[in-house]
């Protein structure tokens, strides 16, 4: 009998919470909330202490929306079982690692991912988990991992961006590291080195408008206002009314608009022109206070930006 996942409660019957989470897991469905509220009912029953091999996938999927969701004590029972029977497991080692970081054990996390990377320096996972410690904490002074890292007792977050550099050499096709550089360098103030991180970021992810959306307010930081009114009125393009991204783009572009009056006066760009530019300004002013554009209107934006889409950058 197949169980309507919608109905199942705190309360509801074992198998049913069973199934609702071996859904949840199986659909790659992202609600952590609700996977710990089930999770947590099942563990009170005694359900971890089974020695079935769904539970082992249980404990795993309990553990990660545990730690996503701040719920230390649940994470830490689901890790301690997953280590107790699979000790030298990459993937439980990796939890084991973001469990001592939800604990604030900053320092014990960084050991324990460093121990692993000597076994296998391949490990992806433990890896990233390393560099993040080493960018967001000041507080290690710690000796190289691998013959790239170099200079331990240089500042730990400029360590950390060098490994980060060296991941992304290999790894270039990860869009979660692209935006950790990212938003290290503007971090630091290298904005320059920022927008050229975020360029990575949209060629791999080029439909989320918050990316073009942070690529825009970074061409701004840099005085690139035509980069940045072009990128922010894509942002309007592709976003499905004026909240948001959408909104902030508004406010963005509308901000341009003053910078490039003073220098375009002269621009070849047809998209630039004073004239189009003041009827783009009344546009967004009235996308502005309307809240959307829909239907006719949205298809009127479209024509106005003329391709801004391929005049990026």
């Amino acid at each position: 009998m197949t169980v309507p996942t919608t109905l199942a409660t705190p309360s509801s019957s074992t198998p049913v919470l069973i199934h609702e989470l071996q859904h949840l897991r199986n659909a790659n469905v992202d609600d952590p909330h609700r996977v710990v509220t089930l999770a947590t009912a099942l563990i009170e029953r005694g359900y971890a202490k089974r020695n079935d091999d769904d539970v082992w996938a249980f404990l795993e999927q309990a553990a990660q929306a545990a730690l996503q969701c701040g719920q230390v004590s649940l994470a830490q029972v689901c890790v301690q079982r997953l280590s107790s029977q699979f000790p030298n497991s990459n993937r439980v080692a990796a939890l084991q690692g973001m469990l001592y970081e939800a604990q604030a054990e900053t320092h014990k996390a960084w050991a324990h991912y460093r121990e692993w990377l000597t076994r296998d320096e391949a490990d992806v996972m433990m890896r990233k988990r390393l560099i993040a410690i080493h960018l967001s904490s000041n507080e290690l002074s710690s000796p190289p991992v691998s013959k790239a890292d170099s200079s331990p007792s240089e500042p730990n977050r400029e360590h950390g961006l060098r490994m980060l550099v060296e991941y992304l050499e290999t790894y270039y096709q990860d869009p979660e590291a692209w935006s950790m550089a990212a938003r290290t360098y503007a971090e630091m103030g290298s904005y320059a080195q920022s927008l050229t991180a975020l360029s990575h970021l949209i060629l791999l992810a080029p439909h989320n408008p918050f990316h073009l959306l942070h690529h825009a307010e970074t061409a701004y930081t840099l005085r690139q206002y035509d980069l940045a009114f072009k990128e922010f009125l894509r942002v309007i393009e592709m976003s499905d009314g004026m909240q948001g991204a959408g909104r902030r783009a508004g406010t963005g572009a509308r901000l341009c608009i003053e910078r490039l009056r003073s220098i375009t006066t002269a621009s070849s760009d047809p998209l630039l022109k004073p004239q189009r530019i003041n009827e783009l300004e009344r546009m967004l002013t009235r996308l502005l206070m309307e809240g959307s554009a829909k239907g006719a209107q949205k298809e009127v934006w479209g024509k106005w930006l003329g391709g801004t889409q391929e005049k990026r950058g």
